[in-house]
């Protein structure tokens, strides 16, 4: 029989030992829970919004002993989950018999409570011990006369410990006093044996306030020396689930471990650095860059709300009991998408959750691993980036034409992050008598991007078609074609206004949404003077701030906001759809100005592909004709602008 420690203190002394074997003793009939029991996991929501189970590691204490049970014949082993039967065909490999074959555990039988208490099934199963980790099961079997043990308690902590940034959705960071030494602290703690550091800043988590996470990013990890042992610390990045006004009354603070806690503007870090822990102060350079303007909060507080939903929707798997399982019937995990006043609701969602995610500004300590060894790029990247490029150029006007291909970007750079672009630059000498062919292969590789999905390690392969005439702004420029870098990166920190980020956006949206009103009130011809005055003047002022500050600078991240929020193409939808109005006719409509005679002619088949393809090309964000490609990225140079899809501007 396996030996281990006895972690609780109210069961052993930290020096004492004892045996599974001696738990177990006569007991014949034994039952295990399943999630964060055998196998750990925890729920979350991914990029669009989605719910998804991550898998967070397994006890294999409790799988290995569980194996042992089920091979003596004088005992009984059942599994008994609070997960809902009826859900398991939807669930798949994430399945509890699913994962039991594949850990080749057959017990005497697997049992549903569909959310219900376990109590009721355990009696009427006679069993004697069970081992479950939900403190309300525990509860419930209390008096019973069934004996609960939590299976953490019989797994060693390790060396590995993970800190966590938690925010709320109003921006704030969560930060504890510390019950032994008073100083300030941020959630986390060591690990158990098998689990990963996301599930570790969860539980614990959990275990210190009674709050979830979601969102869960790795910061970095970092090895140092405590009372004479090594120990390597991971920092995490996590959204709480609510803002901190409504958190306030929802944190079960573990007093034994903190003694208060405090939700802190990030700008006001400074005010506890005085009596911090060395974790706290490890990580006070990154909560500073969480600054965001107040004017969020009520935005927030909406989104909050569909959090909520989210939340009771995913408690459902195996952890609450008295909430259905998430996989009864098909939710809506659509978030809101209100906003304050004069905020397009999807400007500020991406300007939270996407241009200011905090991974995207985090400067790494090393180059992407997955491409990059010794500061090459690994050789079987570049051979299937050189044979990307080459079959994209294959029998277009620039064949035989290629200066150079480049990989640019963040991957090219420290701020690389999950969703980060490979950005592959196809440069080539244009003269001035080559403009339409410019324009040529931006539509040409505009359409490449949006018909292809081509990923490597996970990232999205994005091709751009640059004027080698023409300055390009990157934080790395590494020659695919020779094989050495052309401009390597820094590890500098950006510093970035983010409140001067967030004004600038704001104006230009605000003024992109009046032109959806006046478009709404069939004002055509104005719209599309004014679309055409705005996007000279979203040119120049991004080519300036590239000029001043390069690709941190307040107008270019103010224009990413734009362009990753979609007003951008909401701008490029009115310019088109306002000029189709305009030159159009209709004879019921005599006050239309401008009178051009349409071909009625066309047969059906042309129509119906015309139609079709204007649709297509909507949905990618640009209409029937190209007038404005200067806004898309990948246009080079001053005109264009950092030119990658995340193109090391910050993302």
């Amino acid at each position: 029989m396996i030996k281990i420690r006895i972690l609780s203190e109210n069961i052993v002394t930290e020096q004492e030992k004892i045996t599974l074997s001696q738990i177990v003793g006569d007991n014949s009939v034994i039952s295990f829970d399943f999630d964060n029991t055998l196998v750990k996991s925890f729920s979350d929501i991914d990029k669009d919004g989605e719910l998804v189970y991550v898998n967070g590691g397994s006890n294999t204490i409790m799988i290995n002993l569980m194996k042992e049970l089920i091979n003596d014949p004088s005992k009984k082993v059942y599994l008994v989950t609070s997960r809902s039967e009826a859900s398991e065909k939807n669930v798949g490999n994430d399945g509890v018999k699913v994962q039991l074959d594949k850990l080749g555990i057959n017990p005497d039988g697997v049992f549903f409570t569909n959310s219900q208490p376990k109590v009721t099934k355990l009696k009427e199963l006679g069993v004697e011990i069970h081992f479950d980790d939900d403190r309300e099961e525990h509860a419930d079997i209390k008096g019973s006369g069934i004996q609960s043990f939590y299976p953490d308690d019989f797994v060693e902590d390790t060396d590995q410990v993970s800190k966590v940034v938690a925010v709320t959705l109003d921006n704030k960071v969560l930060i504890l006093k510390r019950a032994d030494t008073g100083e300030f602290d941020i959630p986390g703690g060591h690990g158990k044996s098998g689990e990963t550091p996301q599930f570790t800043a969860i539980r614990e988590t959990l275990e210190e306030t009674g709050l979830d996470l979601f969102g869960i990013k790795k910061i970095q990890s970092k090895e140092v020396e405590y009372e004479g042992r090594k120990e390597e610390i991971t920092y995490l990045y996590a959204k709480l689930n609510n803002t901190s006004d409504m958190l306030k009354d929802d944190i079960d603070l573990d007093v034994e471990e903190n003694t208060e806690f405090y939700f802190v503007d990030p700008q006001s870090i400074d005010d506890y650095m005085g009596n911090a822990t060395q974790n706290l102060k490890n990580v006070g350079n990154t909560i500073k860059s969480l600054t965001i303007d107040e004017q969020m909060e009520p935005f927030q507080r909406k989104m909050a709300k569909g959090y909520s939903k989210k939340k009771k929707i995913m408690i459902g798997l195996g952890k609450n009991k008295y909430k259905s399982g998430p996989y009864n019937k098909n939710p809506s995990y659509e978030r809101s998408k209100s906003a304050p006043p004069g905020f397009g609701g999807a400007l500020q969602e991406m300007l939270t959750e996407i241009e200011f995610d905090l991974s995207r500004f985090v400067v790494k300590d090393e180059l992407c691993p997955n491409f990059w060894k010794n500061e090459k790029l690994n050789s079987e990247i570049r051979k299937k980036l050189l044979e990307i490029a080459e079959d994209f150029v294959k029998d277009t006007p620039i064949e035989g034409k290629i200066e150079d291909i480049t990989f640019t970007g963040s991957l090219a750079g420290y701020n690389y992050y999950d969703g980060s672009d490979i950005d592959l630059h196809i440069l080539v000498d244009f003269n001035k008598e080559d403009e339409l062919i410019k324009d040529l292969m931006n539509a040409l590789r505009i359409n490449w991007n949006n018909s292809h999905d081509i990923r490597i390690v996970g990232h999205e392969v994005e091709i751009y078609v640059q004027d080698s005439n023409e300055k390009h702004y990157s934080s790395g420029v590494y020659s695919i074609s020779n094989d050495e870098w052309l401009q390597k990166p820094s590890k500098d920190s950006p510093q970035i206004d983010t409140a001067a980020v967030i004004k600038k956006a704001k104006g230009l949206s605000d003024e992109i949404d009046a032109l959806q009103d006046e478009f709404s009130q069939e004002k055509y011809e104005k719209v599309h003077n004014s679309v055409q005055r705005l996007r000279k003047k979203l040119k120049n002022m991004r080519s300036a701030g590239l000029e001043d500050e390069g690709i941190y600078s307040i107008e270019n991240l103010a224009f990413k906001l734009l362009r990753n929020s979609g007003q951008i193409s909401k701008l490029m939808i009115l310019g088109n759809d306002s000029y189709d109005y305009m030159m159009g006719y209709d004879k019921k409509d005599k006050k239309k100005r401008i009178k051009v005679k349409i071909n009625r002619n066309l047969d059906e088949k042309r129509k119906k592909k015309k139609k079709k393809r204007k649709k297509r090309k909507k949905r990618a964000g640009y209409g029937g004709y190209y007038p404005y490609f200067d806004l898309y990225d990948g246009s080079g140079g001053a005109s264009g602008g950092d030119s990658g899809g995340d193109g090391g501007g910050g993302e």
